[in-house]
């Protein structure tokens, strides 16, 4: 289901924004954790300004599992979007959303249940679960209610939507 992509150019973040703005894609950028790196001092504010650059504060959400990353962002940039990304379960996420000023909760698919995504989703926050692969698991997700899915195979998740 999966092409090979042997050889092919990998776009830097500029060139992949560039493309996607041209094709008014939305695009999630995860900041990945530079802690402890000489990175860690600029990463974010990289991003942003790059985002700003290219006009694309409406279609970019960034996300990270650094959660000061986050809080950084909206520092440098109150009105981008930004998600929480988690790979455990947390047991109140609407306090980390507030503590952080994000939008949304990222859980992975084993830290999430329909209590979670319920509460999350009436408390004004979105839930965008990574990583669903399987056709049964999407569909549960969307009766619970999630606001997007990430997954290694969209054409399964259009199946289910019925595209």
């Amino acid at each position: 289901e999966q092409a090979s992509f042997t050889g092919a150019h990998i776009p830097t973040l500029r060139e992949a924004l560039e493309f996607s703005r041209d094709h008014q894609w939305r695009v999630n950028i995860e900041i990945k954790d530079a802690t402890n790196t000489p990175g860690d001092a600029f990463v974010v504010e990289k991003v942003v300004d790059l985002v700003k650059e290219l006009d694309m504060l409406d279609h970019v959400i960034i996300s990270s599992f650094n959660h000061d990353y986050i809080k950084r962002v909206k520092i440098a940039e109150p009105d981008l979007v930004t998600a929480a990304l988690v790979d455990r379960v947390v047991t109140d996420p609407v306090v980390l959303l507030q503590e952080t000023r994000a939008q949304a909760f990222n859980p992975g698919l084993k830290y999430i249940d329909e209590q979670t995504v319920r509460a999350v989703r009436a408390a004004g926050y979105d839930v965008l679960v990574w990583t669903v692969n399987e056709e049964d698991d999407m569909r549960r997700l969307i009766e619970w209610g999630v606001s997007g899915i990430f997954t290694d195979f969209p054409q399964r998740l259009n199946k289910v939507l019925g595209r």
